[in-house]
């Protein structure tokens, strides 16, 4: 449902924008800028299960959500240029998705050649398998949870049950 809710997104964005000429990137790079754009959606719609995963009530996960989206918009140089923040931030940055997410972009609309797009795209990808293999052994030990604790409770309840 969200890796859907983010490809309408970026569909009702990126390809109106294309088609009226408001985004602008070399002959030839569409294929490549959808790409990395699909990376991108996977890897955080993985990262989302895992926060909710992750929260026992959806206020919670809410508020860590909004925080995860802003640390990884900074990290990934949303708000500003990564080489400019200090070099603690700098490493931080290069383990999050968003990093090689902005820097293919940016290397695909603004430069005449790819130099690091292309690994920019492989990091990205290698995210986006784990981000949902993680996501996948989440959500698969939250389905049981639920049960292994009712048989907790049964077994409390016998334990502590008194013969009458």
């Amino acid at each position: 449902q969200g890796g859907a809710g983010a490809a309408a997104l970026l569909g009702a964005i990126v390809a109106p924008a294309a088609a009226l000429g408001v985004l602008h990137a070399p002959a030839g790079r569409w294929p490549f800028i959808a790409a990395l754009l699909a990376l991108t959606a996977v890897a955080a719609t993985a990262l989302g299960v895992v926060v909710g995963v992750l929260c026992r009530r959806a206020t919670t996960a809410v508020l860590l959500g909004v925080n995860t989206v802003a640390a990884s918009f900074l990290l990934g140089g949303g708000f500003t240029t990564v080489a400019f923040l200090p070099d603690v931030v700098q490493q931080a940055a290069r383990l999050t998705p968003s990093y090689y997410a902005v820097d293919g972009l940016r290397e695909a609309f603004f430069y005449a050649r790819l130099s690091a797009a292309p690994r920019d795209a492989l990091t990205l990808g290698v995210f986006s398998l784990a981000a949902v293999a993680v996501a996948a052994t989440f959500l698969t030990h939250a389905e049981r949870r639920p049960a292994e604790a009712m048989s907790a409770v049964r077994t409390v309840e016998r334990e502590v049950a008194v013969p009458a």
